[in-house]
């Protein structure tokens, strides 16, 4: 999801946004959404960094929800209005062969746990 910590509600500019390489799916629909946004100012593969620094600065940025959420709550970023959002799948693996009864509440207790996620 896009946050920013910018007090003004002005258009994204290369100079005031941060581009954190979330992976290739990330790369091509950020590109295919921002043209204007591919080559930024500052550009990061590691999101904790990219956290930091958009904390410290009047910024913006694409960050999982799961890392930003106590800041918005507290109000040191907020989430844009109109702002795109980015969903990607979650997958498990597990073996061909197995013991489904010993599975089953695995699987539960993952399902609570993405729950809490959203």
């Amino acid at each position: 999801m896009l946050v920013t910590s910018s007090r003004s509600r002005s258009r994204r500019h290369p100079s005031n946004y941060v581009f954190i390489d979330w992976g290739p799916d990330f790369q091509a629909e950020h590109a295919a959404a921002y043209p204007e946004l591919t080559n930024t100012a500052v550009n990061l593969d590691l999101g904790s960094l990219g956290l930091d620094f958009l904390l410290a600065n009047e910024a913006s940025g694409y960050f999982p929800h799961r890392l930003v959420k106590r800041h918005v709550n507290r109000r040191r970023l907020r989430i844009p209005s109109r702002a795109r959002t980015f969903t990607y799948p979650v997958y498990m693996v597990y073996p061909e062969a197995r013991d489904e009864e010993a599975y089953e509440p695995i699987l539960q207790g993952l399902r609570r746990a993405a729950e809490r996620l959203i």
